[in-house]
């Protein structure tokens, strides 16, 4: 990948052109901001998931970001988000020498979409295995193929301990009240980092060190922890630069915070016409909560009690020996009415 000049970039660096206009934005199927909440929304799935796994989280961030890398390549209109985030977490797996199998992998996304879309956490049925397995080996070559077998991630995450470590060397001889901000600010860092991975224009736009700088100043401007003045200096990270992450870090949490934990994200459609039967099975899940099914079920028992009374009281009020069967007219006249009248030769 070439930078703006003309330079070769880091594996982990891409050009501005191609963070503001990916495939699916080229082609037309997404808006930029439709195609981010897809992305976050497949980075919380998979991160939900490896959770569920008991996965570390180094291969929680691969899967995250062999899935941005994967839709930097390939829209979203051709392979469809849920897909790509079962093979990203199951390729991970294997990358980062953790490897669990596929079937667990599959029973936590459809338990998590269930969840997600207020159904009963039922087993994963074996047919529904058979077409993700089958989904999932498909794609997996696709992925491969695409990134070229470039499979190498650099996380940011082991900057912070290490940036961390020299601004405050003793945090340990320090009294109980300071240790705990500093750990609070060393998990805040964290999370931010790990909030970084859902924005692919954070995430591909600036080397892991300035990545990690800005998460430290905006976990530190939440907790209002004094740090020493233009400390990022100190590790080759420049002003402009770290401006630039923190403005990024601000739009990412204004969009997060417009869709509470990507509850109200609708990932890419099904289209029967261009996908085939197998792929557009697995985006079949829609958020539903329990109180809307509860009322469903309330009105399909009503509607049901309702056309059990009215047969009653129909059968109820013909008198005995006064059936419409016996009367041949009447017969008649009812066929011809529901348009199942006989033929007249």
């Amino acid at each position: 990948m070439r930078g703006e000049n003309g330079e070769f970039l880091p594996l982990y660096l891409y050009p501005r052109a191609v963070l503001d206009s990916p495939p699916s934005v080229r082609s037309g199927h997404l808006s930029v901001e439709g195609e981010r909440l897809n992305r976050a929304l497949g980075c919380i799935l998979i991160a939900k998931a490896g959770h569920m796994l008991t996965l570390p989280q180094s291969t929680i961030c691969a899967a995250q970001i062999l899935l941005h890398r994967f839709y930097f390549r390939v829209s979203m209109h051709k392979f469809k988000l849920i897909r790509v985030c079962l093979t990203s977490l199951f390729v991970a797996s294997k990358v980062e020498e953790t490897p669990v199998r596929l079937r667990c992998v599959l029973a936590a996304f459809d338990r998590l979409l269930k969840r997600r879309a207020g159904l009963d956490p039922t087993p994963l049925s074996e047919q529904r295995f058979d077409i993700w397995a089958q989904g999932v080996a498909s794609c997996e070559g696709v992925l491969l193929r695409e990134l070229g077998f470039e499979l190498y991630v650099d996380l940011p995450h082991a900057f912070i301990l290490h940036f961390l470590g020299y601004l405050h060397p003793r945090a340990d001889e320090q009294p109980p009240q300071e240790q705990r901000q500093w750990a609070e600010l060393r998990q805040r860092s964290w999370n931010a980092l790990n909030d970084a991975l859902l924005w692919p224009a954070l995430l591909f736009a600036f080397p892991p060190p300035v990545l990690a700088c800005a998460a430290i100043v905006v976990a530190a401007s939440l907790l209002s922890l004094p740090l020493p003045s233009e400390w990022w200096l100190l590790f080759d990270v420049p002003t402009a630069q770290l401006d630039a992450a923190a403005l990024e870090f601000a739009q990412l949490y204004a969009l997060l915070s417009q869709q509470p934990a990507a509850g109200g994200i609708d990932y890419t459609p099904a289209h029967p016409t261009d996908d085939n039967e197998n792929n557009n099975e697995l985006c079949r899940y829609r958020p539903r909560n329990r109180q809307q099914l509860l009322e469903q079920k309330r009105e399909a028992a009503a509607a049901a009690a309702a056309v059990a009374a009215k047969a009653q009281e129909s059968s109820g009020a013909a008198a005995p020996g006064s059936s419409p069967v016996d009367d041949p007219a009447a017969t008649a006249a009812e066929r011809k009415a529901s348009g199942n009248a006989p033929m007249e030769t």
